[in-house]
């Protein structure tokens, strides 16, 4: 049974984790993902979408996504599937293939998003800017995710290849009938600059050398620690200085995360949260 211990300072609180099997159905739990959006996804609109679209190639072959992102800026927007634990990876893979290549009335989607203008809690009163929107839909091509209430890690590497975002949203309730969301996964992110690096030499053992300058790294000296975030979990580096100003990065934890003979790059997002991928 999964619990999230919350200790304060005279009390503390156990928050037990929800089953969608006997306490919320998918509408539920989409209605909470909606209400959480501000601080879950803050750089996008994100609204109910019910809009069966058809696979390009076959016209018989259609799915219903349930939800859609639109980016703030209006640059991007992404098609999303919410899953409840217990359907088959064949199941989801299905619509996810839909979504990645649809045809639809390009015109009724962009009606039907307008009229979602009262799902966007914040702020109060939002109207879609329509000019906007249909520049958006009209030019770029949506990004797929599948949002799902159980870690599935058979799941990671076929989306992974797909470039479908893959994220788990878990809920946990404690006995005042608070609810906390717990997340993990390939969440959309905005990110704001990178600093492409490289494993550091023998000399340096479990660090990495930093290839190009970036402003949020050039105020790190020797013995300075940093988060950076590897494979969506959270990990402490320690910073080496050289005499010519050289930057490394040595892993302070017991077990080194990444893999041998690979080139990486860093990213940070607009909170200057930091990331690091392998390199593509």
């Amino acid at each position: 049974m999964a619990k999230i211990l919350i200790q304060e300072t005279h009390s503390s609180y156990w928050f037990e984790r929800l089953s969608a099997i006997s306490y919320y159905t998918e509408t539920e739990f989409e209605t909470r993902l909606i209400n959480s959006s501000s601080s879950l996804f803050a750089n996008y609109y994100v609204v109910p979408f019910k809009k069966t679209i058809a696979l390009a190639t076959n016209s018989e072959d259609t799915t219903t996504p349930d939800l859609v992102f639109i980016k703030k800026d209006y640059s991007s927007w992404i098609l999303v599937e919410v899953e409840l634990k217990g359907h088959p990876l064949d199941h989801v893979t299905g619509q996810v293939k839909v979504m990645l290549k649809p045809s639809y009335n390009k015109t009724d989607i962009i009606e039907y998003i307008i009229k979602q203008n009262g799902h966007v809690l914040d702020p109060p009163n939002f109207v879609f800017d329509k000019q906007k929107l249909t520049d958006l839909i009209s030019n770029f091509k949506a990004e797929v995710m599948v949002i799902v209430d159980e870690t599935k890690e058979a799941w990671s590497e076929p989306f992974r290849k797909l470039k479908v975002h893959l994220c788990v949203v878990q809920m946990y309730k404690n006995a005042d009938t608070e609810v906390i969301l717990r997340i993990k996964g390939r969440f959309p992110q905005i990110h704001t600059g990178a600093v492409y690096c490289r494993l550091a030499k023998r000399d340096i053992p479990n660090g990495i050398e930093i290839i190009n300058d970036h402003e949020l790294l050039n105020d790190l000296n020797t013995d300075d620690q940093i988060e950076i975030y590897v494979n969506d979990r959270l990990t402490r580096w320690t910073a080496m200085r050289t005499k010519a100003k050289k930057l490394y990065l040595k892993c302070a934890g017991p077990i080194f995360p990444l893999e041998p003979k690979r080139d990486f790059v860093i990213k940070f997002d607009e909170s200057k949260q930091v990331y690091l991928f392998e390199k593509n």
